[in-house]
């Protein structure tokens, strides 16, 4: 078979060769141009429940939104804005196809107490809802981004962030006056004689955070007989060294010992915490220590000899669930324990009591928890400690005339930056507290569970009223009210956001953030406020931050939730607030602001009422006398099985 060839000149082959390579250029320029063509993200959710801004009850909810996803190539349409990546949802772009919404995933994220992401797929068509249970009331806050579904990268500026407030059923409290205040301690020291002196003493801490109750803590490590007892702290943390150093301080300076046994999950024997809690369970029906699993008890060897050298164990990290295996270990080391409840007071209850002698509960509102008395532990009502000397107005006049402290305070009268206000000195604070100008103050952590949500809607509310009403009664008695927040915390961000979306070019002149203030200088911020707002709806077992402003004389405003109830008696004490939402308690603000009167009587009665109720010699009265019950007790081999029920002692 014959093949023949077309033979074409030079000429024609150059010039199909030079063709060819400019369709292939062509190609790729194209291919290129798609791929570098902007897409023009138009993403507007709705949430359509909660509102935003809304108050809620704990329990479950469905959070439900529309995506409003679509997505179009930006030379698509001429008339588009070429300069924002994001339109509105009255954009003349087309909708996107479903391989265009394919493309993104919807990533919502809850933040609070426990923070929790959920990813779906965003459907401009359909209605997302998202399932959540919250039991714990406070400041919440919803994030929705959108994803590339390729990489789970963010897309830019597609970023929305919504709010609200978590709130329990209110109970109204019982009536109370000013005569009938709560009697606890005992009326005379108690003259059992303790033959085994000294008691030896360790309380189990966590040495990484320095708030109030750790202030408690060493008040009365500090102020405790040290002939009769001698105290020493276990801190059983793992957080890094510096951010433990400032209570090492303090018990340094004391001549306090402490050690640190950071104890971790031994490998390879438990390859998670979760397994490692499980099997710590087992220590509860363990009778001696031989009976111990033999890795664990190498694991728990460096507790194990100091509870040995031990007369009494105080489990002081109000973690209930958490440390519940040093209950039997203190059992079987022949120690006998006492668990004091913490500020979450009902929610940090053991899972075991067997061996239990004491739970130190801090307020009327848990030695009467059903939850509590149900376990049937004797208990000792023993309020935390305030350090007197430290909340002492004069003594605080004293100590802010210098340095950082009288700048905070400075700032927080003067609602100006701390760095402006540096200048002042502590003779000018009297001066900024006029009758036309109120400072009210937030003081405490920007987490969930303290509220600081509330008390910046709470802000925002009390401002417009003020603008609303201001027009004839300001002329006669003008009135300046300005807001201080002094704390940080994981919300922060979040909260400053909220206040500009809420106060908007107000909120600048409004509101000062003071952020963190060492706790010696509390005192100073609370010197230059008027009001002091106590926003939590979470039932924290006591509340230190208020009763450290009444003993200061300031009065508080406060929701009357958990321990609150025992110092804050409404219209005598301070004001509480019986709707929880951010319209009562930014009414309550305005009414107290304008009443400099009703400030002076509340702030004289509420500073008479700490000194009276919670005087730490009477408190410490109250541990000597407990330490003394538990001895005698543990001396005679009584041991609690909890199987029937004890008595406790709540002296009135």
């Amino acid at each position: 078979m014959e093949h023949y060839y077309i033979r074409y000149p030079p000429e024609r082959i150059d010039t199909i060769q030079k063709a060819r390579m400019i369709r292939i250029q062509a190609f790729y320029f194209l291919l290129l141009l798609l791929l570098l063509t902007p897409t023009t993200i138009s993403f507007r959710p709705a949430l359509i429940y909660p509102p935003n801004d809304a108050v809620l009850q704990t329990g479950s909810h469905i959070f439900l939104f529309t995506c409003n996803l679509t997505s179009s190539s930006s030379n698509s349409n001429s008339n588009s804005n070429s300069n924002s990546n994001i339109n509105s949802k009255n954009s003349s772009s087309p909708p996107a196809s479903s391989s265009s919404s394919s493309s993104f995933l919807l990533h919502s994220q809850l933040i609070g107490q426990d923070t929790s992401e959920i990813q779906s797929t965003c459907d401009d068509e359909a209605t997302l809802q998202i399932n959540v249970t919250i039991s714990d009331p406070g400041s919440y806050f919803v994030r929705i981004q959108l994803l590339h579904r390729a990489d789970l990268i963010p897309v830019e500026s597609t970023l929305f962030t919504y709010s609200f407030e978590v709130a329990t059923t209110y109970n109204p409290p019982p009536s109370r006056s000013s005569s009938s205040q709560r009697r606890w301690w005992p009326a005379t020291a108690s003259t059992t004689t303790n033959k085994l002196q000294p008691v030896h003493i360790v309380h189990i801490s966590d040495l990484g955070t320095m708030d109030g109750y750790k202030g408690h803590l060493l008040q009365q490590m500090i102020h405790l007989p040290r002939g009769k007892y001698q105290q020493t702290i276990i801190d059983l943390s793992c957080v890094d060294e510096p951010a433990k150093q400032p209570f090492r301080h303090h018990l340094d300076a004391w001549g306090v010992e402490y050690f640190s046994e950071c104890i971790k999950v031994p490998q390879p024997r438990w390859s998670s915490i979760a397994e490692w809690a499980s099997d710590l369970r087992q220590l509860d029906d363990c009778e001696t220590l031989d009976h111990m699993d033999q890795s664990m008890r190498e694991a728990l060897d460096p507790l194990l000899r100091v509870l040995l050298a031990s007369d009494v164990m105080v489990i002081t990290n109000g973690a209930g669930d958490y440390d519940s295996y040093l209950i039997p270990l203190g059992r079987l080391t022949n120690t006998a324990v006492v668990m004091d409840l913490g500020p979450r007071g009902p929610l940090a209850t053991p899972w075991t009591v067997r061996g239990l002698s004491r739970f130190v509960a801090q307020s009327s509102y848990v030695i009467s928890h059903p939850k509590v008395v149900a376990l049937k532990v004797k208990m000792m009502m023993l309020p935390p400690i305030v350090n007197f000397p430290a909340f002492s107005r004069p003594s605080a006049g004293r100590r802010c005339g210098d340095g950082a402290a009288a700048a905070a305070a400075a700032a927080a009268a003067a609602a100006v930056s701390p760095a402006v206000s540096a200048s002042v000195g502590a003779g000018e604070f009297s001066k900024m507290r006029t009758s036309r100008r109120v400072t009210i103050g937030y003081v405490g952590r920007l987490a969930t569970q303290k509220g600081p949500g509330m008390f910046v809607r709470a802000a925002a509310v009390a401002l417009e009223l003020l603008s609303r009403h201001d027009s004839y009664y300001n002329k006669v008695h003008p009135l300046e009210v300005n807001f201080v927040v002094a704390g940080i915390g994981p919300l922060e961000s979040e909260l400053r956001e909220l206040s500009e979306r809420l106060l908007g070019q107000r909120e600048v002149e409004s509101i000062t953030w003071l952020g963190h203030v060492p706790n010696e200088e509390i005192a100073c911020v609370l010197l230059s406020i008027d009001v002091f707002v106590f926003s939590s709806l979470f039932e924290e077992s006591f509340g230190m931050s208020p009763v450290e402003a009444m003993l200061m004389g300031v009065p508080v405003i406060g929701f009357g939730v958990g321990g609150s109830l025992d110092y804050l008696i409404d219209g005598v004490t301070g004001v509480l607030v019986q709707e929880r939402s951010p319209m009562a308690l930014g009414k309550a603000m305005i009414d107290l602001a304008r009443d400099a009167e009703k400030r002076k009587r509340l702030s004289i009665a509420a500073e008479e009422y700490v000194r009276g109720e919670y005087a730490p010699w009477n408190i410490l009265k109250g541990y000597e006398r407990m330490y003394e019950e538990v001895m005698m007790e543990h001396h005679h081999g009584v041991e609690h099985d909890g199987t029937e029920e004890q008595p406790h002692t709540a002296l009135h």
